[in-house]
């Protein structure tokens, strides 16, 4: 009887992940915003549904001069930003590969 059980269970675990891999996920092939480098998951901020900042866009307060960015929920909902696609989107292993290409470059003698 265990035996049966134990046949039963791996069939199930078999059967998920089939089901798993015929998933259809919208907006799967789409860049994430927190592998961005703009973004920042700014944990001051006390609404927490919109805490996450896009550092690409924003505005200067011209009174003050500090910088106020847009919410990256925002930056992703209008094309004029980045948009669904993500248009803007920096990978953050990318910069620090293209940083140290440039700086093995800048060292070399030509």
């Amino acid at each position: 009887m265990c035996y049966l059980k134990d046949v039963v269970k791996r069939a199930t675990k078999n059967c998920v992940k089939n089901i798993k891999k015929d998933s259809i996920i919208i907006n799967e092939h789409l860049p994430i915003c927190k592998n961005c480098i703009y973004y920042n998951n700014n944990q001051s901020n006390i609404d927490s549904n919109y805490k996450s900042l896009c550092e690409k866009f924003g505005y200067k307060d011209l009174l003050t001069g500090n910088i106020k960015y847009s919410y990256a929920e925002t930056s992703r909902s209008f094309e004029s930003h980045c948009g669904e696609n993500g248009r803007y989107f920096v990978e953050k292993n990318n910069i620090i590969e293209l940083y140290t290409h440039h700086e093995e470059d800048s060292h070399k003698l030509y």
